[in-house]
């Protein structure tokens, strides 16, 4: 498994947790690979390396096409079942994978960007901690219904490697657009310095906030009604599934017409306890 979640990216740990589990349901060898800084480029040279040992099955998430594609398409003309996952779906069975794991992105954001409108949001920024094509898909499809709603919304690309700056900046803009009432942050790492960014300008209340990817903070949010919601899209799923599709198709050549949506799910006041626990087990 070779994935673009940085070491300091919690988002990744359900991911690796699932495929853990599934290479001992299956009696699997498993090993994930990541680069420590999220970059595309690694990724992908990650993913040569990967074939270059001659795996049985290789399980990648595809977040950059241009960066990402060659090497995938390497893999497959070497004979290697690939499962992509988390991110890729638009180009999964182009590229010669034998299925797709993950949450429909447009989907996701279209019902955030519903759900802020929903919450009285008329101007929303959504906020991108890293330049990846299936951050941007949110964003375009909360912004579409936003203005579906008769609302706007405005992208901000942040250095999610970075919290002070990002802090910085989602400031900045709050400071110098009044008329932004509403945040959509796309994972943790965007969180934090938007939550903090909320507090510097003394505008809770008024900017409301949702966001993707659980966490304790962002749960304890939702249960005390400073966060909306949070975007749940089953990443333990999305390690787990891929493992299981891979073993079925190297024992019985066995695999999937359509892709395994994960998500969105969304955690809010009325069902966060029931989730809570399962998120310090490394599940949620």
């Amino acid at each position: 498994m070779v994935t673009h979640g940085a070491a300091s990216n919690p988002f990744f740990s359900p991911i690796e947790n699932g495929a853990k589990q599934a290479a001992k349901d299956f009696n699997m060898d498993f090993s994930y690979e990541a680069p420590q800084d999220g970059s595309p480029t690694e990724e992908a040279q990650l993913i040569k390396a990967a074939i270059a040992k001659k795996p049985d099955g290789l399980i990648v998430t595809d977040p950059n096409e241009k960066a990402i594609d060659p090497a995938i398409q390497q893999a497959v003309k070497a004979g290697i079942p690939v499962v992509i996952f988390n991110a890729g779906e638009d180009v999964y069975q182009e590229l010669g994978a034998i299925g797709f794991v993950g949450q429909s992105e447009e989907l996701a954001g279209q019902q955030a960007g519903q759900k802020m409108a929903d919450a009285g949001v008329t101007h929303l920024l959504c906020v991108i901690q890293q330049p990846l094509n299936v951050l941007y898909t949110r964003c375009n499809a909360a912004k579409a219904s936003m203005e579906k709603a008769g609302g706007q919304s405005t992208q901000l690309v942040v250095d999610g490697n970075d919290p002070t700056s990002s802090q910085r900046q989602i400031a900045a803009a709050l400071s110098q657009d009044s008329s932004i009432d509403g945040i959509l942050t796309l994972g943790e790492i965007g969180f934090q310095p938007a939550m903090a960014a909320i507090k510097q300008q003394s505008a809770e209340g008024k900017v409301k906030i949702g966001t993707f990817d659980m966490s304790d903070d962002d749960l304890a949010g939702v249960k005390d009604g400073s966060v909306l919601f949070v975007v749940d899209q089953q990443q333990y799923l999305q390690g787990y599934e891929p493992m299981a599709m891979i073993a079925q198709y190297a024992r019985y050549k066995l695999a999937p017409l359509n892709p395994y949506v994960t998500g969105p799910s969304f955690v809010t006041k009325d069902n966060v306890e029931s989730v809570e626990a399962l998120i310090k087990q490394g599940i949620r």
